[in-house]
């Protein structure tokens, strides 16, 4: 007597249809995966600016001001990035060419992070001084605090994975990640001592959290400034030595 062997379901250990179509538009290059997640960032973050640009008018308050303020900065800063990385791609250049006009949007990132400063410490400066206008239980405190180590911990891996394996755009829109986990970390900081803290020099200690992200911050775009001058000089003096090259060959 013959026996059928029983069919395994289809969905043992296969993407879903949705899960795989949206899989199928993640780039595998990494520099234009890297500018994929970008784009979707961006968009979380204008949801983000609105929420709180809404929250800051129907409560009145000062602290959803300075943080839909601070989304705003971001959602210029990155979707810059993103606009002249996608204009670049729809370009065609030679290798030189084209390392050259990553490297200057590199080197322009660095310069708009130092102007992304100033929304930082307005954001900063009320997050110290103010009162966080709602105040979660310990279990939300927790569940924030997990999810803001996770973010930090993956902007510094990715980070780290930009540098050796994208160009300078995506170390330029990873670098962005890291500025946006630091000042999770100052939110996450104001939100434990809000729910765990007694009150007693609590504001030294946000203080020396909040102006340290800010630090850091501006220690990376200065970082960026110099990397990228200098890589951009060796990128022309690369072009005018392959030029030179090229001139004696035709004489």
């Amino acid at each position: 007597m013959a026996f059928r062997r029983p069919v395994e379901s289809a969905s043992v250990g296969v993407p879903s249809m949705s899960k795989r179509r949206f899989l199928a538009l993640v780039p595998e290059d990494y520099s234009r995966k890297t500018l994929f997640w970008a784009t979707l960032a961006l968009l979380v973050n204008v949801a983000f600016a609105i929420f709180n640009a809404v929250l800051a008018v129907v409560n009145r308050s000062v602290w959803y001001a300075a943080l839909a303020g601070y989304y705003t900065a971001l959602i210029l800063l990155r979707g810059g990035i993103v606009l002249a990385a996608r204009r670049l791609n729809k370009r065609t250049y030679a290798a030189s060419g084209r390392a050259e006009a990553e490297w200057k949007i590199y080197i322009a990132s660095g310069a708009f992070l130092f102007a992304f400063e100033l929304a930082m410490v307005i954001a900063v400066t009320e997050m110290i001084i103010g009162d966080r206008p709602v105040q979660g239980g310990e279990i939300s405190a927790i569940t924030t605090a997990a999810y803001t180590f996770y973010k930090a911990v993956m902007a510094i891996i990715h980070l780290v994975r930009a540098r050796r394996h994208g160009g300078p755009v995506a170390q330029a829109l990873r670098t962005v990640n890291i500025a946006d986990a630091c000042i999770s970390m100052v939110s996450l900081t104001v939100l434990l001592i809000a729910t765990f803290g007694d009150g007693a020099g609590m504001i030294a200690m946000k203080a020396s959290v909040g102006f340290g992200a800010v630090a850091v911050t501006a220690a990376m775009a200065a970082g960026i400034l110099v990397s990228g001058i200098r890589s951009l000089r060796r990128v022309r003096a690369a072009e005018s030595t392959a030029a030179d090259g090229e001139a004696e060959g035709f004489r």
